[in-house]
């Protein structure tokens, strides 16, 4: 237990990502897999930790093997796990899915993350962070998804940061007219949203970037990091401002898994101790391809000074 003060406080899945250790384009010609830390917000925090950035997640894991990697892997990291509670019904959750290039085919086995309480989430614990996060993965099933919208309210309604990635899957939400409506109240109470062009034509079907752009921040955003892969990224404000970031070349990309996720650490642990957009993009962006070149969704980064 601890009595630290997080800056950067995430809510929602913290789970295994069983990875195919040799780079295929479908689970079905997968033949060995490796056991990972996973799970999108828990990935931010833990990269914003090694950033440099004090960052906690909460979630809740089983009282099994797995859950106690996950827990181990959170103290080898310093990362405090005060809010990671162990349930004693529910197993941990875990994600199969391939390596590689090509986007990642997955099956996902969601448990002990999903029972998620409003309790698990003190108030005093978002009165002390300046951002509070969640995913769309994360929130894809009651009742955590009932439990993290009241504290993103909250948190909201008392002069946080909040930060939500709209990272929509039918294989984690079948029920696409409930994904929409939910994305829809966290969007109305969203300082930051970090959408990919992958998500945006998941949720919204094809459109141009500028249309999504404008029916994200129509939905309640303030401010999008709209990251389109390759093609490089677009921050855009409500009152219309818009700036394009080149990608940066990556020569052989090891595994994509959690790129995004590194952007956001990177965008957050420059933006809270420089309060500059722009360079918080940028570094944000090399954060991103520093993790393209490793293996699993939280690449060794070093303190966010190292990317400016």
């Amino acid at each position: 237990m601890s009595d630290k003060k997080f800056q950067f406080v995430a809510a929602g899945e913290v789970l295994i990502d069983f990875l195919s250790k040799e780079p295929k384009k479908s689970l079905t010609e997968s033949g060995t897999f490796g056991k990972f830390f996973g799970g999108a917000p828990a990935n931010v925090a833990v990269n914003m930790k090694r950033l440099g950035v004090e960052s906690t997640i909460v979630s809740r894991v089983g009282d099994d093997g797995l859950g106690r990697f996950l827990l181990n892997y959170m103290k080898e990291l310093d990362l405090d796990s005060k809010y990671v509670s162990r349930d004693p019904t529910w197993p941990t959750s875990m994600v199969v899915l391939t390596s590689g290039t090509a986007t990642a085919e997955f099956v996902a086995y969601r448990q002990a993350d999903t029972q998620m309480t409003r309790e698990d989430i003190p108030n005093e614990l978002l009165g002390e962070c300046d951002i509070f996060h969640t995913t769309a993965h994360g929130i894809a099933r009651k009742p955590t998804r009932d439990a993290v919208l009241s504290a993103f309210e909250y948190a909201q309604k008392n002069g946080k940061m909040t930060s939500f990635d709209p990272n929509y899957s039918v294989l984690f939400w079948p029920d696409r007219d409930d994904a929409m409506e939910t994305i829809g109240k966290f969007l109305s109470v969203t300082t930051f949203c970090k959408p990919s062009l992958d998500d945006c034509e998941r949720i919204f079907g094809k459109k141009k970037e500028d249309e999504y752009l404008d029916l994200l921040h129509g939905m309640g955003a303030q401010y999008l990091m709209f990251t389109r892969g390759e093609k490089g990224a677009i921050f855009s404000t409500k009152e219309g401002e818009r700036m394009e970031y080149p990608a940066i070349a990556v020569k052989d990309i090891v595994d994509p898994t959690g790129a995004g996720d590194a952007f956001t650490a990177g965008f957050f642990s420059t933006y809270l101790r420089t309060k500059d957009f722009d360079k918080a993009m940028r570094v944000g962006i090399k954060v991103a391809t520093f993790s393209l070149a490793h293996l699993g969704a939280c690449a060794p980064l070093k303190p966010v000074e190292s990317y400016y």
